[in-house]
């Protein structure tokens, strides 16, 4: 058939979707894709399904219309998903003409395409079969359909055809819309007739080529303008098209009325929507899509058409949706909008919650809440027609709009509308910087919580803020029957923001995506994870990555691709929207890659390595484009290209920086006092900051090779990362000694630290707006804020209390006080009852203190350092006498009973024996082990040493006078013997390991009973003081009391610590357990829970657990649990609150008597009015 046709094609559904890629079809079973077909007619697009979100087996059920094709023309169907990305994935195509897909239709309701693989080499090629049906639809049927239907507007708009438009404009419109015009008649009805014919066939056909058939030249498309901008409608069509340009997404025309504020029912929108038909793509009810970008691009343009009726001010259209998103927020966001049950629930358990958001939420209000800061940004500082639409925002409806952001999963966008009020604020509006400041802070300390659970905005989120948040003091009005809370808390937003623990060992890399908007890391573990930057939730991964541990990632400057190095001496690229291999392994290194770095064009990654070479790499092929570059004597720890990606610059064990010219290979090095563990080029790329096992970070001239400034001081371990900020004014360093420190280079005098890591720092990245550091150490990485930390003059901060995690805890004898022993070289003594400092920080030893403690009068303390010396202290002086025999770490020590003696055990695998009076080495280094002597005892009765070791053994020695001889080895254990304690009556010996069990030992005939229970290594023993009782601190967060008879539970276990339980102690009369963990010592009451009800409390489970009645502490005991992610749960895992980081370490549980931390912070929650669970929306007061 010759003759061109209209025709009628549906689109019903996709079955069978497969992919040749495993790995992809695995991704896509558990992130389920967004799916649309797209219509082509040869190389044009003529038709677009609408998203069918996160289905493999999308229904449509779509009918289009396309004009003007014969039988010959051929249809090109492609199934897309749609990703966010710049370019959508396409996952099949499949072909056919048009007649061949007229006769497979005959007779059938959908006929079944096969889809075939998509583009060449993409893991997204897909397999499945596309249902569709085609049929004709005569061009003179179409005209009498659109007769008809226009005939029907007019007689329900009550209006004549001479309302509608002048007949001579209608004809030239006619003329130039559509060819088929000239068959018709150009008089009144015929105009509408054939007007209203195009503006449904337009709907289905290339947008941007039909606008360039019918406006091929500037004069054209005046005509079309001026046909449609008749004087009745000229506002109604410039408002509407302005907001169409403006808008972040499509909206359909209810949105567009409402937004609008048209009180016709949408009448005069679609009136005007019919009348933009030449230049919008648009059906009743569907989003309306303009044509051509370049007509936006004309139609915005003040040179161009300033004079027109038809311009649009940009500025002037944001300003009006940016007052019209205020103000529907305003009057329409309300309390609990989707009407949720329980506080126990996340988002994501609740089975109808789409459902409840399309009905609470339509796009009229969801749009709003989450576009109106972009149209605020466009808008002139201090608008004063905006400005106190944002106070009544901030006053009464921000939780609301955060309720909607939760319930849409769309929080990650509040922090980046936030930002855009601060900028349109100007710095007098006081309150509303206030405001959007105290907002900001809220959003990204609280982002997790809101994301995962929206009632705990109210539950947890405005009663857990720092007393002063002015989110906090405007709300706390509004809210009752919430938890409160007391204690040392920080009056102001802690710099801490967010912890993210979804890694399973120590997170040895962290970088930002150029965007900002993820965090990829790379962990020991052997895995990559790519995280959402705002909410914490993980985006992409666990990327299974590699063989050894990641050591290094980087992204690409645009953003699609993580590069990784890690131990096995491979470099792989992966995609970061689907987390599948994009190229690589590299294979080249022969020993581990320590790090990767990206070419600022993205095609090149430099990698440096311990078999001491840099070299470069061809992104996309893996080939070698430089290098290996020789030259290094040492391990290469890092390296980083330079900005104009001309040269990199490499840091090396063997004391040196060197930056390498990729063309010729030539280098100038760079002396250092140690060797370098982080180099890093400024933004300008004249400096490079390092920094080093010295502790210290220095400056160097690009140019000259000199250094610019330093060694800077200030750090007391190895400096591992730097990093620059963005504008080059400032060089955050992370270190060993487990802080951040942040360096002004203008003056170099003023510097932020940021402490409480739970580890030395491995990693530190700026976030590309400079307002953020991400840092990874131990098994977390860190969000914060670069503007909070303390600002202390110099490079000397006062001390107080600890600085690093806590490594070894003591009783005094009379049970008052507890020493500590710490990572940061000192050694405290705290008041048990009040938790605040009574002596010192101790200083002295230039190592961590890994054991204290206490002489049997109370008088001295004994601590053991990894400076290999031994040191009595004396507490009221303050003064102090080092023993120095041994030449390893020192692990342990303990005091005779009668305190004449002191013994230690070292890493050198020796035991010695000192004097305390004189400090003389009365015996040793006595050998016997064959590893690392970990712990040691003395006997009740002084006159044997029981000692663990790394050898797995544990062995008993008699000590005569001024000898030490070996008795026993007792061999039971499979891992590392950590810890080792006498029961009271010298007849038994506890010891824990790294196997993860208790093993009690019979001193005399070496049998043993093993007690199973933690689920990580056992560091650390204690005996209760009438021996019927073992207490057990563990890696896995726990403190559990065994019995000594049965090797049964009857105490714990008992959760609070947020990282490793490092050491435990019982007071002297057995009421007081104490524990020590990253920056706390948690002391549990035992005596108080054994005298609560008729049983022994400990012995309960938590199934068995009474509460006192009241219902606000159901869940909230001593088994309720803490979990990584800041979650308080039930035993039967029901969310209680959400803790924010900054309160996790000193917060008090019900079975505690005391927390003591470092920074002598304690938090106490008050529980007697919370409502939770089922009770939850009574924490509201309705206005």
């Amino acid at each position: 058939m010759a003759e061109s046709q209209s025709y009628i094609l549906s689109i019903q559904g996709v079955d069978n979707l497969r992919w040749a890629s495993s790995a992809y079809a695995d991704l896509r079973t558990k992130l389920l894709p967004n799916l649309y077909v797209e219509v082509y007619v040869g190389q044009t697009l003529v038709a677009r399904t609408t998203v069918v979100e996160n289905s493999l087996r999308p229904i449509w059920a779509e009918t289009l219309t396309i004009p003007s094709l014969r039988e010959s023309s051929k249809l090109t169907f492609k199934l897309k998903h749609k990703s966010g990305m710049d370019t959508d994935s396409c996952f099949g195509t499949a072909d056919e003409t048009v007649g061949r897909l007229l006769r497979l239709c005959e007779g059938k309701q959908v006929t079944q395409l096969n889809l075939e693989r998509g583009p060449e080499k993409a893991w997204s090629n897909a397999q499945g079969l596309l249902s569709v049906h085609i049929k004709a639809t005569p061009s003179v049927q179409a005209h009498e359909k659109n007769t008809l239907a226009a005939q029907e507007i007019l007689e329900r708009l009550q209006l004549e055809s001479n309302d509608v438009g002048r007949e001579d404009e209608l004809s030239a419109h006619k003329a130039l819309l559509h060819p088929i015009a000239s068959s018709n008649s150009v008089s009144g009805e015929g105009s509408l007739k054939e007007a209203h014919y195009h503006l449904q066939a337009q709907n289905a056909s290339n947008p941007a080529q039909q606008l360039e058939e019918l406006a091929p030249d500037r004069n054209d498309l005046y005509k079309i303008l001026n046909s449609a901008w008749v004087p009745e409608m000229a506002g109604a069509c410039n408002r509407i098209l302005g907001l169409i340009i403006v808008s972040r997404v499509p909206l359909t025309d209810e949105t567009i009325s409402r937004l609008l504020e048209f009180t016709d029912s949408g009448t005069t929108c679609r009136l005007a929507l019919r009348r933009l038909g030449c230049v919008v793509q648009w059906s009743e009810g569907q989003p309306v899509r303009m044509l051509s970008e370049s007509f936006s691009d004309y139609i915005t343009d003040s040179s161009a058409c300033g004079s027109e009726p038809w311009f649009i001010d940009v500025q002037e259209h944001n300003l009006a949706l940016a007052r019209a998103c205020l103000r529907i927020m305003n009057a329409q966001l309300r309390f609990n909008m989707c009407n949720l049950e329980s506080s126990h629930i996340p988002n994501a358990d609740i089975e109808d919650l789409s459902e409840r958001v399309e009905t609470a939420i339509p796009l009229s209000l969801s749009y709003p809440c989450r576009f109106w800061g972009h149209h605020l940004q466009h808008v002139p500082s201090g608008e004063p027609s905006v400005l106190p639409l944002v106070l009544q925002f901030f006053e009464s409806k921000f939780l609301y709009w955060l309720e909607v952001l939760s319930l849409l999963g769309e929080v990650q966008v509040a922090s980046k509308i936030l930002l855009a009020v601060k900028m349109v604020v100007p710095n007098d509006e006081t309150r509303l910087q206030a405001f959007a400041q105290d907002a900001l802070n809220f959003v990204r300390v609280f982002a997790p919580a809101i994301t995962y659970s929206t009632p705990h905005i109210y539950v947890s989120c405005v009663p857990l803020a720092p007393p002063l948040s002015v989110i906090k003091c405007q709300y706390t009005p509004s809210l009752d029957h919430t938890l409160a809370i007391s204690g040392d808390v920080e009056y102001g937003w802690s710099a801490l923001q967010q912890v993210y623990t979804g890694h399973t060992r120590e997170v040895m890399s962290v970088v930002f995506s150029p965007d900002g908007r993820r965090i990829a890391s790379g962990s020991q573990d052997g895995s990559i994870h790519i995280c959402n930057a705002e909410t914490g939730t993980l985006a992409v991964g666990p990327i299974q990555a590699h063989t050894g541990a990641v050591y290094s990632v980087a992204f690409s400057p645009d953003g699609r691709n993580v590069v990784s190095g890690s131990a096995d001496g491979t470099i792989c690229s992966w995609d970061t929207e689907t987390g599948v291999l994009a190229s690589g392994p590299f294979e080249g290194h022969a020993e581990s890659v320590y790090s990767v770095a990206f070419s600022p064009d993205g095609r090149g990654v430099a990698s440096g390595s311990a078999d001491c070479t840099v070299r470069v790499w061809d992104l996309d092929t893996g080939i070698l484009v430089a290098g290996p570059f020789k030259g290094h004597t040492s391990e290469v720890y890092s390296v980083a290209f330079a900005p104009d990606g001309r040269t990199v610059a490499s840091g090396s064990g063997d004391k040196t920086v060197r930056i390498w010219d990729i063309e010729t290979g030539c280098h100038v090095a760079m002396g250092h006092s140690h060797y370098v563990l982080s180099v890093i080029f400024s933004p300008d790329g004249t400096h490079v900051a390092s920094g080093t096992g010295d502790w210290t970070v220095s400056i160097w001239d690009v140019e000259t090779g000199t250094l610019a400034a330093g060694p800077l001081e200030g750090h007391t371990g190895e400096v591992s990362s730097v990093a620059y900020s963005p504008d080059g004014l400032w060089v955050a360093s992370g270190s060993d000694d487990q802080t951040i420190r942040i360096l002004g280079l203008q003056s170099s005098t003023t510097t932020r630290i940021l402490k409480w890591h739970d580890g030395g720092v491995n990693s530190i990245a700026f976030s590309p707006d400079g307002q953020r550091i991400a840092s990874a150490s131990e098994g977390t990485f860190r969000i914060w804020d670069a503007d909070a930390g303390p600002l202390v003059p110099g490079t000397s901060e006062p001390s107080k209390g600890h600085s690093q995690d806590i490594r070894s805890i003591a009783f005094s004898p009379d049970g008052r006080h507890i020493a500590s022993g710490s990572y940061d070289q000192t050694m405290c003594i705290w008041d048990v009852k009040t938790g605040k400092l009574s002596g010192g920080p101790y200083e002295g030893h230039r190592g961590m203190v890994r054991a204290v403690v206490f002489s049997p009068d109370g008088r001295h303390v004994a601590t053991g350092s990894e400076d290999r010396t031994v040191r009595l202290w004396d507490i009221e002086m303050g003064s102090h006498v080092t023993f120095r025999g041994h030449t390893g770490f020192v692990y342990s020590v303990a005091f005779s009973p009668d305190g004449r003696k002191i013994v230690s055990g070292s890493d050198d695998k020796t035991i010695c024996l000192w004097d305390t009076e004189t400090g003389v080495l009365t015996a040793g280094p006595v050998e016997g082990h064959g590893d690392s002597v970990r712990s040691v005892v003395f006997s009740p009765d002084g006159r044997q040493v029981a000692s663990g070791s790394n050898d797995q053994t544990v062995r008993l020695w008699s000590v005569e006078g001024a000898s030490v001889c070996g008795v026993r080895k007792f061999e039971g254990h499979t891992d590392i013997v950590n810890s080792v304690a006498f029961s009271p009556d010298g007849r038994k010996v506890a010891s824990g390991s790294d196997d993860k069990t208790v093993r009690i030992w019979d001193k005399e005939i070496g049998s043993h009973v093993a007690v199973q229970g933690h689920t990580n290594a056992v560091w650390s023993v204690a005996f209760s003081p009438d021996g019927r009782h073992i207490a057990s601190a563990s890696l896995d967060q726990t403190v559990r009391i065994w019995d000594v008879a049965t090797g049964t539970l009857i105490g714990g276990p008992f959760e609070g610590h947020v990282g490793r339980v490092s050491s435990v102690a019982l007071s002297p009369d057995g009421q007081l357990l104490a524990s020590s963990g990253s920056f706390a010592i948690r002391v549990v009451d035992v005596g108080a829970l054994h005298r609560q009800g008729d049983r022994d409390i400990l012995s309960l489970r938590p199934q068995e657990q009474k509460n006192d009645g009241d219902k606000a502490f159901e869940g909230f005991t001593g088994f309720s649990q803490l979990q990584e992610n800041g979650w308080m749960v039930t035993s039967g895992g029901d969310l209680l609150f959400y803790v924010p980081p900054d309160l996790r370490v000193g917060l008090r549980r019900p079975h505690e008597s005391a927390v003591i931390t470092a920074d002598e912070r304690m938090t106490r929650l008050h529980l007697d009015q919370f409502v939770h669970g089922e009770d939850w929306a009574r924490c509201h007061i309705l206005a």
